[in-house]
């Protein structure tokens, strides 16, 4: 049966029939310092009080001030709770030492509900606001920022669970997940002007598997990635918003299964608003990804490695030359227009019909995982052409299709070629590949060139 309801704002606390509430301004305490002089004492008298009993300890003034690292027994069963509501000022818990704020190493969860925990980094520059080893942790309504190094660092984070929660203005990450973090949900909240991801998912010791992300909103104004993840499974990212970042999304590091939906991915890099070097499968759909970029960003969504694979459907994509690109030799995305990516260094003369490798490997053709068209060729030269003559030809199963664009001094170092929808078609299991031929009166024979091919699928 339920026990007894604390009511905070719009949020409600099952408190339990063997709950215990506390509140920290019992003189028994000691006198609350103000936001002058240091309430350790105070905090410490009441955790010891509660001793292993479950309970809510209430912090119902604005601020208390700690001078020392709050000692936090491993027995302890402890609810923080604050005096804000939803629209209201949490309760602030403000930093005044060097140093993490709140280490928890393999203990009982600790849950804090309309709390603020504040680094002052301008002061103290080292030091994350939670670091937590083993520990699950439950926050609601609170926030977590100005701190020198990460807002919230969970290592072998299990189930643990960030609703409404503010990370920002941190110096590296918002959030930094790393070792076997499992189970680990965030609804809501904002991780935004932090010094380097606003969400970073660092499963490369371990994995981080079974996280989702719902509803959140990063914003990087000086920093690199909304939400990095290396390494991890079964991972799902819904609704997230990502803006003024200059990668909004970047995955690497060995993937079980991931998917992205319903979200909004802003950036700012002239090279990709979505980066893929993985090993495994990641599903990107129904989103918006957004350059806003002053020149229009290369990729949308950029595969970089062979082991890559990623399935790309139903999105919108803005200010980008190419919506979905293949520049390292991963698996094809399906759903979008793509770009089969090939390159060939030093290009000499009098070369007839050379096939050119895909990517930066040695296999030099692509095997379509479904039907569609080829929709254009663009050329890129490390330099422009003095004489000579260099065609392009695109090849399906091994025969040229009659889509064979040609590149001459005219056209300077850049070149596109449009196809006509459904001019060329292919079907599931065909093989598309480039050749490349020059003249005898080539003379640019260091020259560098990269062809992509533009296709679209039917999905």
């Amino acid at each position: 049966m339920p026990g007894p309801i604390l009511k905070l704002g719009n949020y409600e606390l099952d408190v339990g029939n063997t709950m215990q509430t506390i509140n920290l301004d019992n003189p028994a305490f000691g006198t609350w310092g103000g936001g002058v002089t240091g309430d350790d004492d105070a905090l410490a008298a009441a955790i010891a009080y509660a001793g292993t009993t479950p309970s809510i300890i209430h912090m119902p003034r604005p601020i208390y001030l700690f001078a020392a690292q709050p000692v936090i027994p491993a027995t302890s069963k402890l609810h923080l709770v604050g005096k804000g509501s939803y629209k209201q000022a949490r309760t602030v818990l403000q930093r005044a030492f060097d140093g993490n704020f709140i280490v928890l190493n393999d203990q009982e969860p600790l849950r804090m509900t309309s709390i603020e925990l504040y680094g002052n980094k301008a002061e103290f520059t080292t030091g994350n606001g939670i670091d937590a080893f083993s520990t699950p942790i439950f926050l609601t309504n609170s926030s977590v920022r100005d701190f020198n190094g990460k807002g919230i660092r969970l290592q072998d984070g299990w189930y643990s669970q960030l609703q409404d929660v503010n990370c920002s203005a941190n110096t590296l990450d918002g959030l930094h997940v790393d070792g076997r973090g499992n189970a680990v949900g965030i609804i809501g909240g904002q991780y935004s002007s932090n010094g380097r991801h606003g969400l970073n998912f660092d499963g490369a010791n371990g994995g981080c598997y079974g996280f989702s992300v719902l509803g959140a909103t990063t914003a990087e104004l000086n920093g690199n990635t909304g939400l990095n993840i290396n390494g991890g499974s079964a991972f799902d990212v819904s609704g997230f918003y990502s803006e003024a970042n200059v990668i909004a999304l970047s995955v690497s590091g060995v993937i079980g299964t991931g998917k992205i939906s319903g979200s909004y991915l802003q950036g700012t890099s002239p090279n990709q608003i979505v980066y893929l070097s993985q090993t495994g499968i990641v599903t990107i759909e129904g989103s918006h990804i957004y350059s806003t970029a002053v020149a229009p960003t290369a990729y949308g969504i950029r595969t970089l490695a062979p082991t890559a694979k990623v399935i790309s459907r139903g999105n919108v994509f803005t200010n980008v030359t190419y919506e979905v690109g293949d520049t390292g030799g991963g698996e094809l995305s399906v759903g979008n227009k793509m770009s089969l990516g090939f390159y060939r260094d030093n290009v000499a003369a009098n070369l007839v019909a050379d096939p050119i490798a895909r990517g930066s490997g040695a296999v030099n053709d692509y095997a379509m995982v479904f039907a569609g068209v080829v929709r254009g060729v663009a050329i890129r030269a490390s330099a422009a052409a003095n004489l000579g003559t260099l065609t392009v030809a695109v090849y399906k199963n091994g025969v040229a299709i009659g889509v064979s664009p040609v590149f001459t001094s005219a056209h300077g170092t850049y070149r596109t070629y449009q196809v006509p929808h459904s001019a060329v078609t292919f079907v599931a299991g065909d093989r598309i590949s480039v050749a490349i031929s020059t003249t005898a009166d080539w003379d640019v024979t260091t020259m560098d060139i990269a062809v992509d091919v533009v296709v679209e699928t039917n999905i």
